[in-house]
């Protein structure tokens, strides 16, 4: 009995220390993928393995003097098989997070997307890494402490952020000066240095507004906060819409290298045309991979993606996440980009309230100044485009395929003659654009299912009650039953 209980605790112990070698590791191939943290840190978190390897070497020693010979060929099987299926189900969840909602099982498009096509498991990888190499070593180099500090430091990054992008596109039009040049590297030098700590200051305070709200997670609603508010800054992939040509509906939805040139993006929405779809690419300012994605450009409209991101990622072990095996139908998805809007809204403004509102009061954007009465005369976009995609979905319906597409191709020229400019307008314009019903333009549409998710908000007490009811919701007759029950 004494040896059985000798032999668990040492392998309990080796079982410790080898996660910990290679927790280390993988730390250290974070920096070096990533290249965010310097070299005396590599060289600390390579004592750690040392150490740690001497460790389980002396634990060997141990168990081979001290334990019988049968005791020490107890079968290493199990402990191998649990290895790997610990791996497979994190490598499973990774993939399904990475995959979801941006997989098509037609070969002819991916065929035709190609090499322009996003790498999600690359960059799921890379992310992880990063984040485990910052984990492991920039926690104890934080620079701000409290919470004065760590929102001028998230004030600091989004000016940082302006003022690269501006030299940037400088950059692309003449040639920088050499003062201009050593500038644009020492401002992209301290926004790479402080950018981790700024997605973990945000992460926390976005949660704990939610936590606040009373949304923990999807699975049991216990006060164990899932999934993790996890995102990164950087320029996330463009989107491509998919759709069909006899009607406003998607295909599929693949992501797009995000450096991608117009000349590469008209090539690929080209040969998808060819197939007989109708496509349209536009750049994304957030994406719900895990990490997710969000485009660093104007903090407050970033709290709102962040959140909206997240959302998404809550929704995946929803009925209302679930039913996209089932069929992924407009109305569903209306729904989750509706919704998660509206959360996004709310919470980004919440945040905005209590984190910033205090010390940020002096530069807080103003409101864009009012259209004059000849401009709001003369012409308005949102009634524009409603007439225009109200006229396609008659003539769609109609049969008049060619008609509706000639029909779109002149509002776009009159949209930019009005000084509205669209690159595209086509039926994957409309199913890009259309499934955020909380946009004038689309509301209206599919039963009003829009203007009925704004009214569920406006009837339920909470956002908590409002989302704990609306992830049940699949469809337009799910909405109106639940709203029928609060009226």
């Amino acid at each position: 009995m004494k040896d059985k209980i000798y032999k668990i605790i040492l392998n309990l112990l080796r079982v410790a220390l080898w996660a910990y070698v290679v927790v280390m590791l993988l730390g250290i191939v974070g920096v070096f993928i990533n290249n965010i943290i310097p070299n005396t840190k590599i060289i600390f978190l390579l004592l750690k393995v040392i150490i740690a390897g001497a460790a389980l070497r002396f634990l060997t020693f141990i168990k081979k003097e001290t334990l019988p010979k049968k005791a020490r060929r107890f079968t290493k099987q199990p402990q191998k098989t649990g290895f790997i299926r610990t791996t497979a189900k994190i490598v499973l969840i990774v993939f399904v997070f990475s995959t979801l909602g941006f997989y098509s099982p037609n070969r002819e498009i991916h065929a035709a997307v190609g090499s322009a096509k996003f790498n999600i498991l690359g960059w799921e990888i890379n992310a992880l890494l990063s984040q485990l190499a910052y984990t492991l070593t920039g926690s104890v180099n934080l620079e701000a402490n409290t919470q004065k500090e760590q929102v001028l430091l998230v004030a600091e990054y989004f000016e940082l952020v302006k003022s690269e992008q501006m030299l940037s596109e400088k950059a692309g039009r003449v040639e920088l000066t050499n003062k201009e040049i050593k500038e644009l590297e020492e401002i992209s030098q301290r926004r790479k240095a402080i950018q981790n700590e700024v997605e973990l200051i945000i992460s926390d305070q976005i949660q704990s507004v939610v936590e606040d709200l009373g949304i923990y997670n999807p699975l049991n609603g216990g006060a164990v906060f899932f999934p993790p508010m996890l995102f990164k800054f950087e320029l996330p992939p463009k989107l491509l819409t998919i759709s069909y040509r006899d009607r406003l509906e998607l295909n599929t939805t693949i992501l797009l290298k995000p450096d991608l040139s117009i000349e590469e993006i008209e090539r690929v929405e080209e040969r998808i045309e060819s197939l007989g779809f109708s496509a349209y690419t536009r750049q994304s300012t957030g994406i719900s991979l895990f990490p997710t994605i969000v485009y660093p450009d104007s903090l407050q409209n970033r709290l709102r993606t962040i959140a909206h991101e997240w959302l998404h990622t809550y929704i995946v072990f929803t009925p209302l996440g679930f039913a996209r095996f089932k069929a992924n139908t407009s109305e569903r998805q209306t729904i989750e980009e509706t919704v998660a809007s509206i959360f996004g809204n709310e919470i980004g403004a919440e945040v905005w309230k209590r984190f910033y509102l205090p010390y940020l009061t002096q530069i807080t954007p103003a409101p864009p100044a009012p259209r004059t009465e000849q401009e709001i005369a003369t012409f308005n976009r949102n009634e524009f485009l409603i007439e225009t995609r109200q006229q396609v979905e008659k003539l769609l319906e109609a049969g008049k395929i060619e008609e509706a597409e000639a029909y779109m191709k002149q509002r776009r020229d009159e949209l930019e003659e009005n000084g509205y400019w669209e690159r595209k307008i086509n039926q994957a314009y409309f199913v890009a654009n259309g499934y955020y019903a909380t946009n004038p333009i689309y509301q209206g549409g599919q039963g009003g299912l829009g203007e009925k998710l704004l009214e569920l908000r406006e009837k339920t007490d909470s956002l908590a009650e409002f989302i704990k009811i609306v992830i049940g919701i699949k469809n337009l007759q799910d909405l109106e039953e639940a709203l029928q029950k609060l009226r």
